[in-house]
């Protein structure tokens, strides 16, 4: 399995790196018919812990097409759209490092499959509507000024992760959401998804479209407001919540609720400075009890451009984040991130970042705190 998995994945790499040498990609808007996208994510990731050093190679590859139905000339305010993935290489979180927040955010293991499977309708008063097969956190918890960032905590605060049984990365699920926007500024959201979507151990993913009573839903709100917003500055709030009613034996836990909040800053530097600075912050709580979380913070910054036009692209960050156990006794774990990410040609870009994980797991396990460099090579089409 793990040889068929490379192969596809560099073949899919060279078919479509070589495609965009020669001719452009497609690039998704109101009228194009059909656009497509595709990415390719490489980790090589060196830790060191309880004196011992350890490696390990990851990746993903990610292909989706959009199919408009106004470009398209059916109706007006649809689309369609699928998405498949390939995963591979090892698990270090798993293997050696032991936390819970997960290091790099393309860890799954071997698992390929179809991700996502969704129509969506945009309709003239603001009302927008989506269903089919979709990852929660497309649309939920996320801060688009964390997303620099390799840990898996700044994609979505781990309260939501580890408490509940979010449709996710790698495994999404069925699922129904909707917004609107009564504003500019303001808009609302909703969804309501599969409670625990299936999970294989590891191999093809399938089409994940199962559902049974004793799963329960996990029902999610959102609400977003921009305070400020033009060409030099952005602040944005958003506030949400999720409640799941289904039985998750691991740990006895059900009717689970939790609530969240970010909020994302940008602003143009001094005209001394080259550059813009964006800086976010993730908070969230969840019900006291039989979780495995009270709650999560999370923040940082990245420096945008910080050689101007000389490369333009390039980015610094740093970020934390600290996930707090509900039992008593354990210990924050927390994370401490430094990134720089440089474009090398065209859509390759190169990642260099370093982690320190502090109690992993908590403390409970024989792992020690460990220093984890990940260089990434990432290709966007």
């Amino acid at each position: 399995m793990d040889s068929r998995i490379r192969t596809s994945s560099f073949a899919f790499v060279i078919l479509f790196v070589g495609a965009s040498l020669f001719c452009d990609v497609v690039a998704a808007s109101d009228t194009t018919a059909v656009s497509y996208c595709f990415s390719y994510t490489a980790d090589g990731l060196a830790a060191t812990n309880n004196h011992s050093n350890h490696y390990a190679h990851l990746g993903l590859v990610q292909a989706g097409v959009t199919l408009n139905t106004s470009g398209l000339g059916w109706w007006q305010g649809g689309s369609f759209y699928a998405n498949a993935f390939a995963a591979y290489g090892g698990t270090p979180s798993s293997d050696f490092i032991g936390d819970r927040q997960i290091v790099s955010n393309i860890e799954a293991g071997e698992y390929y499959g179809l991700y996502e499977l969704s129509y969506q309708h945009r309709f003239e008063s603001g009302l927008m509507l989506a269903g089919g097969l979709l990852d929660l956190n497309s649309d939920f918890f996320v801060s688009d000024n964390a997303s620099f960032f390799i840990n898996s905590a700044f994609g979505i605060g781990s309260n939501l992760s580890l408490n509940h049984s979010p449709a996710i990365y790698p495994v999404t699920g069925l699922g129904l959401m909707g917004g609107f926007a009564f504003s500019p500024k303001f808009s609302v959201k909703a969804g309501v998804y599969d409670g625990v979507p299936e999970i294989a151990a590891s191999g093809w993913h399938g089409f994940n479209m199962s559902l049974s009573a004793a799963d329960g839903v996990l029902s999610i709100a959102e609400a977003q407001y921009t305070f400020l917003k033009d060409q030099n500055l952005l602040l944005q709030a958003k506030v949400g919540g999720c409640y799941q009613n289904s039985r998750l034996d691991d740990l006895g836990r059900q009717s689970l609720w939790s609530t969240y909040g970010t909020v994302d800053y940008s602003s143009n530097l001094s005209d001394a400075i080259p550059g813009w600075m964006e800086a976010f912050a993730q908070l969230g709580a969840s019900r006291p009890g039989h979780v495995e979380l009270d709650g999560y913070i999370g923040a940082g910054a990245t420096w945008v451009n910080p050689l101007g036009d000389n490369l333009d692209g390039a980015e610094l960050g740093a970020a934390y984040a600290a996930a707090i156990p509900s039992m008593s006794g354990l210990l924050n774990e927390r994370v401490v991130e430094l990134s720089a990410r440089v474009p090398v040609y065209r859509a390759f870009c190169l990642q260099c970042d370093y982690q320190y994980v502090n109690n992993p797991n908590f403390g409970t396990l024989d792992y020690s705190n460990a220093h984890v460099l990940i260089v990434r090579l990432q290709v966007e089409l």
